[in-house]
């Protein structure tokens, strides 16, 4: 299965120009690689024009529909540029996790929505047992967010 581009990724590429001007994509259910030409904002979606290497022909397309970035896979670049599902948000900025995010139905940090399976490690946080480990965003049955501490391998009996 293709790799989706998340908006605040494609967001996040467009702001550290991975995403720009004369880029090579591969696009879903499109053949051969294209340029992009132009990237713009259209009702809260990343768009980009884009043209094929020897055509004269445009199209609008949108970052859902982007599946290459330069020759790479989406989930490659992402763990490249330490986005991807393995990557580690670490936030040192004071944070108050316990009313701003447990227990909401949405909520961002460091500028980034949460969503199931980001990891953080929180340095300044109010709640001090929140702090310096590796925390899980998941979603309880009722659709709201928690944060569940990593609680590594199990240790070995002797």
């Amino acid at each position: 299965m293709t790799k989706i581009l998340k908006l605040n990724e494609a967001q996040e590429f467009v702001n550290r120009g991975v995403l720009e001007h004369n880029v090579e994509i591969g696009i879903t259910n499109f053949k051969g690689e294209y340029f992009i030409d132009k990237i713009f904002q259209l009702n809260g979606d990343v768009r980009f024009l884009v043209t094929k290497l020897d055509e004269s022909v445009s199209y609008n397309i949108s970052y859902k529909q982007i599946s290459i970035i330069a020759g790479q896979s989406i989930d490659d670049i992402l763990e490249a540029y330490d986005m991807g599902e393995n990557s580690i948000i670490e936030i040192s900025y004071e944070t108050d996790v316990m009313n701003d995010v447990v227990g909401k139905e949405e909520a961002e940090l460091n500028g980034k929505d949460l969503d199931e399976g980001m990891r953080l490690i929180l340095h300044n946080d109010k709640t001090e047992k929140m702090n310096n480990k590796i925390l899980n965003v998941k979603y309880d049955d009722k659709g709201l967010l928690k944060l569940v501490a990593n609680r590594g391998r199990p240790k070995k009996n002797s």
